[in-house]
């Protein structure tokens, strides 16, 4: 014969499911599982959106500190002053926007930002501010010439605002007046 026990209100007393508390844990540990691999992979989303972008930037600031530097150099061989068309407005504080994939001898290939420098352009194939569509990305140099007369400052600026807020990217050299 089989009896089983009943309490004061006609229950049995055996273990015939889980208790709150038993399902409030197993949740808590279902809920733990889950968010842990959620919040790696968000965390990896952001991290690699800021390292594509940080790539980028240095690779704009680069391009802008080469074209400077060969515009430094055709400044020698077409017997003109080392600075030339490089220095005037970009020494102020707002700087200069550099379109690298104009010719020297444009008038729109260095430009002087009043404030905020134009956002650039990605037609495909290069970043320009004439033609494409707008990207994230922000350049801007200044320079600043020492007083000697044979050496500049030249530092270069690539900004950009995401979904992850406001990032920058700064490269500074020294160019010199190599020529005798």
């Amino acid at each position: 014969m089989n009896i089983k026990s009943k309490n004061n209100k006609g229950l049995s007393t055996g273990r015939e499911g889980f208790t709150l508390i038993e399902t409030m844990v197993a949740l808590s540990i279902i809920t733990f599982a889950i968010l842990g691999p959620i919040s790696l992979a968000t965390y990896s989303v952001r991290t690699s959106t800021l390292v594509k972008n940080n790539v980028i930037a240095s690779f704009l600031a680069q391009d802008a500190m080469e074209y400077i530097k060969n515009w430094r150099d055709d400044n020698y061989l077409q017997g003109e002053g080392w600075l030339n068309k490089l220095e005037g407005p970009c020494a102020n504080p707002s700087g200069c926007r550099v379109d690298t994939t104009r010719p020297w001898d444009n008038n729109s290939a260095i430009v002087n930002c009043p404030g905020t420098c134009p956002l650039l352009k990605y037609d495909g194939s290069s970043y320009n501010h004439s033609t494409g569509d707008d990207t994230i990305f922000r350049r801007k140099y200044k320079i600043s010439e020492d007083p000697s007369g044979k050496e500049a400052k030249i530092s270069i600026t690539v900004s950009w605002d995401d979904k992850f807020g406001p990032h920058s990217f700064v490269w500074e050299d020294h160019i010199f007046d190599w020529h005798p």
